[in-house]
């Protein structure tokens, strides 16, 4: 019976939720996020990365996760579904509206816009 009814409960997924200021001025890199700058070095060359803001957020099936952003948008997150431990994410940063797929061992590089002469971007990832 306890089957059934874990069956019946809508998935839940734990996603780290990471707001992050990238430039290309001179400047430091904070070291969590060298991974970063180099998954992005073949398309832009960032020498400054600053982590601005860090959540843990649960993302429930159709039950829709804020996060405020510095340059004043608001990103919002959605579980769609999970499928053989892969969460389907919708990601909603206007004016884009986009679907991704997060397994445990992704990084999401979601741009959130420009801010202060730079870029804000949203890594989303599963808790360690």
């Amino acid at each position: 019976m306890s089957a059934s009814f874990a069956l019946a409960e809508d998935p839940k997924v734990p996603v780290q939720a990471e707001v992050v200021f990238a430039s290309t001025e001179a400047g430091t890199v904070d070291p969590a996020l060298v991974k970063m700058r180099d998954t992005l070095a073949p398309k832009v060359k960032y020498l400054t990365l600053k982590k601005l803001d860090s959540r843990k957020l649960v993302l429930v099936k159709n039950k829709i996760e804020t996060i405020a952003l510095p340059n004043a948008k608001t990103a919002e997150l959605s579980l769609d579904k999970v499928e053989n431990d892969v969460a389907t994410v919708k990601v909603k940063v206007p004016p884009t509206d986009a679907t991704y797929k997060l397994a445990r061992e992704k990084v999401l590089y979601v741009q959130g816009g420009e801010h202060k002469g730079g870029q804000v971007w949203l890594l989303l990832s599963q808790p360690q």
